[in-house]
């Protein structure tokens, strides 16, 4: 079963996740004067992600996320101080928060219609200035806050219209609807809505053919430093959002591997199948750092990074497999967040389970790989292949 939903999940993000964004209706955006266009031939062999110099294998830590509740999807993670916030809003609706060490602290599962519950959890953020964790509940239009332990609610406020996320920045939020069209006089995408909950400009215009359309997975928002930035479906600039301005601060220049701009419109699954393998439709994550700026994508079939190195002015085309150094942990772990600290793998708990018992029935990993293999048994003496998900965090210089 949870192949099949895996299946239906990923049909569902790859024909599902357009639209013709235009950051505020017919307006022209300007460039940022610090704007930067990054070029990156994706036909080039892709790298791995370590040989970047983004990461490295002695950066790595990997917890086991450990509670009564089992869960197998990871549709948002946050790491605050020394908590670990997860959403599973497919499976179990509920949000998991452990301790930096994969301890289980709290579940928040709420799902119902009574004042402190939730309808349809959406989205989490953490509130850093207020000290809160804010819950997102689409359908029934709420905003939920806990205490950081999420052992109590603080407080429901009714939200304008039904948000996927909103997230608190200075002067209110941001929100996201994620192509949905509430007001067709105001067919906006991200909207800026003041602290008491009123809405105050949209950005981001949505193309009708595109309404109730979803996106998939990722995060359209990512937070460096006083920087907020947005990444628009189809376009690959990263536009930064403050006091409801927008400007264009880099520009991801594909050549001809990015999507064609002439197919901007819903079209049916069969008449693009051929261009949707070859090309790139959107961004699932970016992320700035200090060092870096991180672009994660799906091309070609294959998920892909591009790792923009900001000192030496050099991009790289990467692949997300990677060196692990102490650990063997073959196979393919997914990348569920990037933050400016880390970049974020799940690793289901059968796949850690055949690299702790070290062999299938076609391969045996211990010839080579067998002092990985034993670190990695002293380290979880016991793995439960129907267990939860085990988090691999690895630390970007």
């Amino acid at each position: 079963m949870k192949r099949i939903l895996l299946l239906i999940a990923s049909i569902a993000t790859v024909y599902g996740c357009t639209n013709s964004a235009k950051p505020a209706g017919d307006s022209i955006v300007e460039k940022s004067k610090t704007h930067k266009t990054i070029k990156i031939d994706l036909k080039q062999e892709p790298v791995m992600l370590d040989e970047t110099g983004l990461v490295e294998p002695d950066g790595l830590e990997i917890l086991h996320l450990d509670c009564e509740e089992v869960f197998d999807r990871i549709n948002r993670i946050i790491r605050y101080k020394n908590r670990i916030y997860i959403l599973d809003n497919w499976q179990t609706n509920s949000v998991y928060i452990f301790d930096d060490k994969g301890k289980h602290i709290n579940t928040i599962s709420r799902q119902g219609q009574g004042p402190e519950d939730y309808a349809q959890l959406m989205g989490i953020d953490v509130d850093t200035k207020n000290s809160t964790l804010n819950l997102t509940s689409r359908m029934d239009k709420k905003l939920l806050k806990f205490d950081l332990d999420g052992k109590r609610c603080l407080g429901v406020e009714q939200t304008a219209i039904p948000f996927k996320r909103l997230l608190k920045v200075k002067d209110g939020y941001i929100g996201d609807v994620e192509n949905s069209i509430w007001d067709k006089n105001n067919p906006y995408n991200v909207w800026q809505v003041s602290e008491k909950q009123e809405l105050k400009k949209g950005l981001f215009e949505i193309d009708p053919t595109w309404s109730s359309k979803g996106i998939g997975p990722g995060s359209a928002f990512s937070t460096f430093k006083d920087k907020l930035y947005y990444v628009a479906n189809m376009d690959f600039n990263i536009y930064s959002i403050k006091n409801g301005k927008v400007l264009i601060e880099y520009t991801f220049d594909l050549g001809d591997d990015a999507w064609p701009s002439n197919l901007k419109e819903w079209r049916e699954p069969n008449e693009i199948f051929d261009i949707s393998h070859n090309k790139v439709r959107r961004f699932y994550y970016f992320q700035e750092t200090d060092k870096w700026l991180i672009a994660y994508f799906i091309y070609q079939g294959q998920m892909r990074y591009i790792v923009y190195d900001k000192k030496n002015d050099k991009a790289h085309f990467a692949k997300s497999n990677v060196n692990f150094g102490d650990y063997f942990l073959p196979g393919y772990p997914s990348t569920v967040g990037i933050d400016e600290t880390a970049i974020y793998f799940k690793m289901d708990a059968s796949n850690m389970k055949t690299s702790w018992v070290g062999k299938t029935k076609y391969v045996d990993f211990m010839p080579e790989h067998g002092e990985q293999i034993e670190r990695l048994r002293k380290k979880f003496p016991v793995v439960d292949e129907e267990g939860n998900p085990y988090l691999l965090i690895y630390s970007i210089k």
